[in-house]
């Protein structure tokens, strides 16, 4: 007679049906779900041997083995070539030798790496960029890094944190900025537009311990002489910054509408500590 299996044994094969990937696509969800249960709070990279100790410490209901990590990484690689509506968070990238894995826990396609965010976190990280920093953010610095920041803090409910922080020096060795902005990003709407007044107040909410916040958004939604003006009216009143762009992909199509004013400093630092944290804790 066999033996009974245990409760670890039924939870990691009830996921094995419709196989695919060796332990199937249910399987990969799985997977991923103790993933982001884990690690929600940043984007990570980490060993092959970290990762799988601290899964098995965390989720011990579940036989967690390389291959299994293996399986869900080739899905997710799939699913990144065409996401569909259902699956656009999942990503788990193993690297080149296999020894270095990397999630991003949430945030879609058009919110981490890729998209109108991707692009312009790439933009504004490029070297030698003063010229534009001071053109498009108003500020004299050498270089800038942007911190894609989006889905970063776990369990604070919406308007928790803006989609970019931005990190400006002074010169090529400073390692604390001198300044600090937050950025919400907002693609062009397929029906309705997207840059609206609400915007702009989140983005003054997310900015809190910032220098300056921002609202970017595409050109093509800068149209309507009444919804120019209602944006520029709360822009004015809550300080936030107006950035529209022809091309995320191309800097040269910033164009600064209003600008952004300083904010007033709080004693309280939590929040401007939490801003200057994100470049330890969330890789860009």
């Amino acid at each position: 007679m066999p033996k009974e299996p245990s409760q670890k044994q039924r939870n990691a094969g009830k996921f094995a049906a419709n196989s695919r990937w060796g332990n199937g696509e249910k399987d990969a969800r799985a997977v991923i779900k103790c993933l982001r249960y884990l690690f929600l709070d940043a984007n990570f990279t980490t060993t092959k041997k970290k990762l799988l100790a601290a899964l098995n410490e965390q989720c011990p209901r579940n036989d967690w083995t390389e291959n299994r990590l293996i399986n869900a990484g080739n899905w997710c690689k799939e699913k990144q070539a065409d996401p569909g509506k259902s699956s656009a968070n999942w990503n788990l990238q193993i690297h080149a030798g296999g020894n270095q894995y990397k999630f991003v826990p949430s945030g879609g396609r058009n919110k981490r790496g890729v998209g109108d965010v991707g692009e312009i976190v790439k933009l504004i990280n490029f070297k030698n960029n003063s010229t534009m920093l001071k053109r498009v953010f108003n500020v004299e610095a050498t270089h800038a890094k942007a911190i894609n920041t989006c889905g970063s803090i776990k369990g604070h409910g919406t308007w928790a944190e803006p989609d970019l922080v931005i990190h400006f020096f002074r010169t090529s060795r400073s390692r604390r900025p001198f300044e600090v902005h937050t950025v919400e990003v907002e693609e062009l709407g397929k029906v309705k537009k997207k840059s609206k007044p609400q915007e702009v107040a989140q983005s003054f909410v997310t900015g809190r311990g910032a220098d300056r916040s921002w609202l970017m958004f595409d050109a093509k939604e800068w149209t309507g002489k009444e919804h120019k003006e209602r944006l520029q009216w709360v822009s004015g009143k809550l300080g936030v910054g107006l950035i529209r762009f022809g091309s995320s992909s191309k800097s040269r199509t910033w164009k600064n509408t209003s600008k952004a004013r300083r904010r007033q400093v709080e004693e309280d630092h939590t929040y401007r500590d939490r801003l200057i944290a994100q470049s330890k804790t969330v890789d860009s």
